[in-house]
Protein backbone atom coordinates (compact mmCIF):
# COMPACT_ATOMS: atom_id res chain seq x y z
CA UNK A 1 0.00 0.00 0.00
CA UNK A 2 1.83 3.44 -0.93
CA UNK A 3 0.40 6.82 -0.21
CA UNK A 4 1.16 9.89 -1.30
CA UNK A 5 0.48 12.91 0.27
CA UNK A 6 1.62 16.72 -1.00
CA UNK A 7 2.29 19.21 1.55
CA UNK A 8 2.35 22.76 -0.17
CA UNK A 9 3.25 25.87 2.19
CA UNK A 10 4.89 25.11 4.82
CA UNK A 11 3.54 20.99 4.40
CA UNK A 12 5.25 18.39 3.63
CA UNK A 13 5.25 15.72 0.40
CA UNK A 14 4.68 12.30 2.21
CA UNK A 15 5.68 9.58 0.24
CA UNK A 16 4.90 6.15 2.75
CA UNK A 17 6.86 3.46 1.13
CA UNK A 18 5.93 -0.38 2.63
CA UNK A 19 9.53 -1.99 3.06
CA UNK A 20 11.25 0.68 1.60
CA UNK A 21 12.54 1.50 5.03
CA UNK A 22 13.26 -1.38 7.23
CA UNK A 23 14.85 0.37 10.06
CA UNK A 24 11.91 0.67 11.82
CA UNK A 25 12.29 -1.22 15.31
CA UNK A 26 11.34 -1.75 18.69
CA UNK A 27 12.82 -2.58 21.53
CA UNK A 28 13.10 -3.71 24.93
CA UNK A 29 12.79 -0.45 26.26
CA UNK A 30 9.36 0.28 24.10
CA UNK A 31 10.97 2.42 22.11
CA UNK A 32 10.27 2.69 18.38
CA UNK A 33 12.45 4.16 16.08
CA UNK A 34 11.63 5.56 12.32
CA UNK A 35 14.25 6.52 9.89
CA UNK A 36 12.46 9.46 8.14
CA UNK A 37 14.54 11.39 4.84
CA UNK A 38 13.58 14.86 4.37
CA UNK A 39 14.18 17.05 1.48
CA UNK A 40 13.17 19.84 -0.09
CA UNK A 41 10.80 18.63 -3.24
CA UNK A 42 11.67 21.09 -6.17
CA UNK A 43 14.82 20.27 -6.04
CA UNK A 44 15.49 17.03 -4.10
CA UNK A 45 17.94 18.60 -1.84
CA UNK A 46 18.62 17.32 1.48
CA UNK A 47 17.38 19.32 4.20
CA UNK A 48 19.59 19.50 6.81
CA UNK A 49 19.13 20.94 10.86
CA UNK A 50 16.15 20.14 11.50
CA UNK A 51 15.33 19.37 15.62
CA UNK A 52 13.07 17.46 17.46
CA UNK A 53 10.24 20.96 17.68
CA UNK A 54 10.40 19.96 13.43
CA UNK A 55 8.92 16.74 13.21
CA UNK A 56 5.60 15.37 13.91
CA UNK A 57 4.94 11.20 14.07
CA UNK A 58 1.08 9.81 14.54
CA UNK A 59 0.11 6.15 14.90
CA UNK A 60 -2.90 5.08 13.92
CA UNK A 61 -3.83 8.83 13.91
CA UNK A 62 -2.75 8.70 17.37
CA UNK A 63 -0.13 11.92 17.95
CA UNK A 64 3.54 10.54 19.23
CA UNK A 65 5.97 12.35 21.71
CA UNK A 66 9.18 12.20 19.74
CA UNK A 67 11.75 11.32 22.91
CA UNK A 68 14.67 12.21 20.81
CA UNK A 69 15.92 12.96 16.70
CA UNK A 70 19.45 11.52 15.67
CA UNK A 71 21.04 12.28 12.04
CA UNK A 72 20.87 8.94 10.02
CA UNK A 73 23.57 7.73 7.46
CA UNK A 74 22.75 9.65 4.61
CA UNK A 75 22.33 13.40 4.56
CA UNK A 76 18.81 14.66 5.12
CA UNK A 77 18.23 11.42 6.66
CA UNK A 78 16.37 11.23 10.66
CA UNK A 79 16.22 8.67 13.19
CA UNK A 80 12.69 9.46 15.33
CA UNK A 81 12.41 7.32 18.48
CA UNK A 82 9.10 7.79 20.37
CA UNK A 83 7.62 5.63 23.12
CA UNK A 84 4.09 4.32 21.75
CA UNK A 85 1.02 5.14 23.70
CA UNK A 86 -0.10 1.57 22.33
CA UNK A 87 1.33 -0.63 24.47
CA UNK A 88 -0.51 -3.79 23.38
CA UNK A 89 1.93 -6.58 21.80
CA UNK A 90 -0.47 -8.03 19.35
CA UNK A 91 1.20 -7.98 16.65
CA UNK A 92 -0.96 -6.11 14.76
CA UNK A 93 0.32 -3.53 12.01
CA UNK A 94 0.60 0.06 13.38
CA UNK A 95 0.41 2.80 10.83
CA UNK A 96 2.46 5.80 10.69
CA UNK A 97 2.13 9.54 9.70
CA UNK A 98 4.56 12.02 9.81
CA UNK A 99 5.02 15.85 9.26
CA UNK A 100 7.82 18.57 9.27
CA UNK A 101 7.26 21.87 10.88
CA UNK A 102 9.44 24.42 9.09
CA UNK A 103 11.91 25.93 11.12
CA UNK A 104 10.86 29.75 11.95
CA UNK A 105 11.56 32.33 9.88
CA UNK A 106 11.35 29.85 6.68
CA UNK A 107 9.01 31.20 3.59
CA UNK A 108 7.09 28.72 4.07
CA UNK A 109 5.25 29.59 0.39
CA UNK A 110 7.51 28.73 -1.49
CA UNK A 111 8.95 25.55 0.15
CA UNK A 112 7.54 22.15 -0.05
CA UNK A 113 9.31 19.19 1.94
CA UNK A 114 9.27 15.75 0.61
CA UNK A 115 8.91 13.23 3.31
CA UNK A 116 10.01 9.63 2.81
CA UNK A 117 9.46 6.94 5.84
CA UNK A 118 8.01 3.06 6.58
CA UNK A 119 4.12 3.24 6.13
CA UNK A 120 3.87 1.76 9.26
CA UNK A 121 5.41 -1.44 11.56
CA UNK A 122 3.73 -4.44 13.22
CA UNK A 123 3.82 -4.52 17.12
CA UNK A 124 5.83 -6.68 18.80
CA UNK A 125 3.96 -10.15 19.51
CA UNK A 126 3.39 -11.93 22.28
CA UNK A 127 6.03 -14.25 23.49
CA UNK A 128 5.97 -17.14 25.76
CA UNK A 129 7.43 -15.96 28.99
CA UNK A 130 6.77 -12.40 28.35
Amino acid sequence: MNSTGHLVFGVAILLMVPGAFPSIATQSTDLVRVNIVVTEASRERPVRGLEKENLQIWEDDVAQEIVSVTPGSVDGEYVLAYKSTNSARDGKWRRLRAKVVPPKGLDETTVTFTVRFQAGYYAPGLTPGN
